[in-house]
């Protein structure tokens, strides 16, 4: 995760992302709150909780190319290549040039070597 960056980069402990959390339970429509716990747990390591909140917000905006790049990170960390793989395609179809979609390039050209 070396390559990404946010303003989202420092690290937390378990119990304080836990307590943020229950801030989103009370608030569950808040999307700024849901995308900060989606990234402060794809960036502490804990995809399936990362993966979660990600799929709330892709399905929220669909637009955004982001929630997509991401998805497709985490299917990439959970060894689901081909779900990797449409996540970062649909980067493509949202955002032909733009910061994800490069980024989204690069893992593609990476599935496609075999690393």
């Amino acid at each position: 995760m070396s390559d990404e960056i946010t303003q989202y980069g420092q690290r937390k402990d378990l119990a304080e992302l836990e307590k943020i959390e229950k801030r989103l339970a009370a608030d569950p429509q808040n999307l700024e709150l849901m995308d900060w716990v989606a990234f402060m747990f794809y960036s502490n390591g804990l995809p399936q909780r990362a993966l979660e909140y990600y799929v709330r917000l892709a399905e929220a905006r669909p637009g955004n190319p982001s929630y997509a790049y991401f998805l497709g990170n985490l299917h990439h960390q959970m060894d689901d290549q081909p779900a990797a793989r449409v996540w970062w395609d649909k980067v493509l179809s949202l955002d032909l040039e733009g910061e994800y979609a490069a980024r989204a390039r690069r893992k593609l050209d990476s599935l496609d070597k075999g690393s």
